[in-house]
Order: structure tokens, then sequence, then C-alpha cells
């Protein structure tokens, strides 16, 4: 099936080659190409899988709130971008359905390519290509294998909570991980298996969970492909008992909402620390990362201090240093969120609402 005119997915006059019909009406293995210069818009779920939708230079395809699901039969299998696609409120699903259990993602030239909700089931998806990845929405690994190089930018990009599930015999190996700022990413829970990623930048905020903390429980780590690196350091708690189901978030320098660092606040790292066990007054060791260049690390002894909703104060048994590219402070407390590094004895500036004035609006 080829494209003869932008259109809606659905019907019969956007497409040629195509049995009088649209991809995926009748049978598995339909193949889709939208021609240069074509707009596809799928405006409904097709009855059943196609096996592969390339989009040529200048053409486009948007996801609408339908689903695509790619099951990658016959031929070169998977999605091929060398115009736009854009997810928009749809899902793009990679499955095995008809037998395939590889499949390529490309996109090449000045290809762009934006998910909006991404899934990969018990298939094996392989990114190729010079453009990024973006996703705007959520990402679901069942079975799935998702790779991409090392150089590659993956971009999660939404403007709210994103989700990265990973079932089964799941792994995602990421290149140059970029969590943009207003997106949450929510990884999965603390001991189960996560991410890896050559290089990690995160603006907006990333998000963990532990079901139990009884002892040493690291949130928020990941590392390379390899297993021999870490890429991103987030928060260590070593408590006396169980703080319970515990939730991690680390929000990053494009996103801080803990205090001010205007001209009157004495430094501190850019990242803030908001840690919400469900057993509060449990005494924990509480360590905190921070990239030592990369989020301005300046200050000669780091230490943690927790916001008790006037001040910011300095947690006691304090101990600090560096490993690798990387800046750590630890500290003991009872009370939590949040949390932020700055230097021994130089509590950032406190900040909270003095006045709320609201005008009435014109008509």
């Amino acid at each position: 099936c080829t494209s003869i005119a932008s259109g809606n997915w659905t019907s019969p006059a956007t497409w040629t080659s195509c049995g009088g019909g649209y991809p995926g009406q009748t049978i598995n293995s339909d193949t889709a190409t939208i021609a240069a210069g074509h707009t596809v818009t799928l405006n409904a779920n097709p009855a059943n899988p196609i096996s592969r939708l390339t989009v040529n230079s200048t053409g486009a395809f948007n996801g609408g709130t339908s689903t695509l699901t790619l099951s990658g039969s016959g031929g070169t299998p998977g999605l091929s971008v060398a115009g736009s696609f854009f997810g928009q409120n749809g899902t793009t699903v990679f499955n095995n359905s008809v037998g395939a259990t590889t499949q390529t993602l490309v996109v090449n030239g000045v290809g762009l390519i934006e998910f909006n909700h991404l899934t990969v089931n018990n298939v094996t998806l392989n990114s190729t290509g010079t453009r990024v990845i973006n996703v705007l929405g959520n990402i679901s690994l069942n079975n799935g294998v998702f790779t991409q190089t090392a150089t590659r930018q993956f971009v999660m990009r939404g403007n709210s909570i994103q989700t990265f599930a990973m079932t089964g015999a799941s792994t995602a190996t990421l290149g140059r991980l970029r969590v943009n700022q207003n997106s949450t990413v929510i990884l999965p829970n603390v001991g189960t298996t996560q991410p890896t990623a050559q290089d990690v930048t995160v603006n907006g905020s990333l998000q963990q969970t532990a079901t139990s903390v009884t002892a040493l429980t690291r949130f928020l780590r990941l590392r390379n492909v390899a297993n021999t690196a870490d890429t991103f350091l987030g928060v260590d708690l070593t408590p006396v008992s169980n703080l319970g189901s515990t939730t991690v978030v680390v929000e990053g320098e494009e996103s801080l909402t803990c205090t001010s660092s205007g001209g009157t606040s004495t430094p501190y790292a850019g990242r803030c620390f908001f840690i919400t066990p469900t057993n509060t007054g449990v005494q924990t060791v509480v360590t905190l990362w921070a990239l030592t260049l990369k989020e301005d690390v300046t200050f000669p002894l780091p230490a943690v201090f927790r916001w008790d909703g006037l001040n910011w104060l300095e947690l006691t048994n304090r101990s600090s240093g560096n490993l690798g590219d990387y800046t750590y402070a630890t500290g003991t407390t009872s009370a939590f969120s949040p949390f932020l590094i700055a230097d021994t004895g130089n509590a950032p500036t406190a900040v909270s609402l003095q006045s709320l004035a609201t005008v009435a609006p014109t008509q």
C-alpha cells in the first residue's frame, strides 16, 4: 500500500495497490509507504497489524489517538522514517504476532520521530540510524528488547509523568538518555530490571519506588550496558528498621523547586531530592549524589540539608567525598523530604510564600 494523497489512514482514496482498502484492513502482512509530500492520519485502529511502515522524505504520519501495530512479518521489518512520524496521542506497538522476532526502527536523513506511547512485546527492536528518538508518553516492554547505539539520543520529553515499564525478560539498552524539563520519568521498582544508558542527563525528574527498605537500598542507579560504570546515581538509604514502601524523586537543575539559588542564597548542588517513606520517624542514613561538574558542586565541604517547613537543617553525622564524576554527601535523619546538598555550615536561603494577590479577569 502506497499513499497517493494526504488523508485518513482508513480512506481507500489515500492509498494505491492496497486491494481497494487501507493497510491492515483485511490481512496481517500489509506494508505501508507514505510518499513524499503526503500526510496520513491514523484515524482508527487497523483491524490487523501491518508488517512495515515507511515514511519517505517530506512525508508525515500522524498517530491521532489510535494504535498502530507493527508485526514485521516480511522483508525488512519495522518502521523506517526519513520524513516525520508524530505519535500525537496514540500508541505504537511492535510485536511478533505473525512470527517476526526481530524488527528495526530506522530514522535517517532529516527524519523526525516522536512516539507518544511506545510498546514492545515479545520482540527485539533494534534502533538504527542517525536521528534522535523522542518519547512523549509511556514506554512498556513486555518480554521486549530495545537496543540503541551508544551515541544516539533517547529523549523523554513529555510534559507530565512518563512511565518506563519493563516486565518479563525485557531489556532496554539506551544511548544518551535525556529527561527534559517538565517530564517526570518513573523507572521500574528497585530490585527489578532497569534500563541501561551510556550517558544520562536529567533536566526534569527521575522517580523510583522500593516496596520495602530494611537495609542499604540504592535508588535511581543506572549503569552502562557493559555493567562497568554508573551513569546515574541518585539516593542511598540505610534505615535502622523498615521504612516500608518508599519513593524517591530526583529533580534536575532546570526544574528545581526546592529553594532559590538567587544572589542572596549560598550555593547548592543542582539537584533537589524528595524522599517519601511509608513509615516516618525511622532513623536513616541518607546519601545524596550529584555530578560534580554538571550540577555545580563548587563548595569544599558538601553536606545534606533537609527542609523542615521553615528552614534548611544540616543533618548530623556528616560525611562526604567523590567517586568518579560524582560528589556524595551523607547524614542521618528520622524526618523526610525535601533534601539538597550544600556547603557545611551554609544553609541555602529559605523561600516561602509571604503573600498572594488575586485580580479579577477583564471581560
